[in-house]
């Protein structure tokens, strides 16, 4: 999927659990696996928006996207060109390239894999 607002193309697979490896290991940040059990379908993507918040994989609770870019020192002309990976229900999966979610973690017993890569 190109995505020409960001300058950036999002390629995804769809595998099991033990033919991505990779998912054990510490994940570089343009790419991301999630247990597709766990997904409300389909899944979008779309930039921020005002109230935008993120549960971030690793820390309790949530933390709304804008903080986490201004403690990330990112320059606000390009927080608008940062893609966001949402489920069907609006909750933000991955903010692509940045940090991911909680949610849909890749587990042991997961049986399909989405794996996702910002190039």
């Amino acid at each position: 999927m190109v995505l020409p607002e960001a300058g950036a193309v999002l390629r995804y697979e769809v595998g099991t659990a033990s033919s991505f490896s990779l998912w054990r290991e510490e994940a570089a940040p343009q790419e991301v696996w999630f247990d597709l059990d766990q997904l409300e379908l389909p899944l979008f993507i779309r930039s921020r928006a005002a109230g935008d918040r993120l549960e971030p994989f690793g820390l309790n609770g949530s933390k709304k996207v804008k903080d986490m870019f201004i403690d990330a020192k990112l320059p606000p002309s390009n927080r608008d060109r940062i893609p966001l990976l949402v489920d069907a229900s609006g909750q933000i999966l991955w903010i692509a390239g940045f940090r991911r979610s909680q949610h849909a973690l890749v587990r042991e017993h997961s049986e399909r894999v989405l794996h996702v890569k910002l190039l």
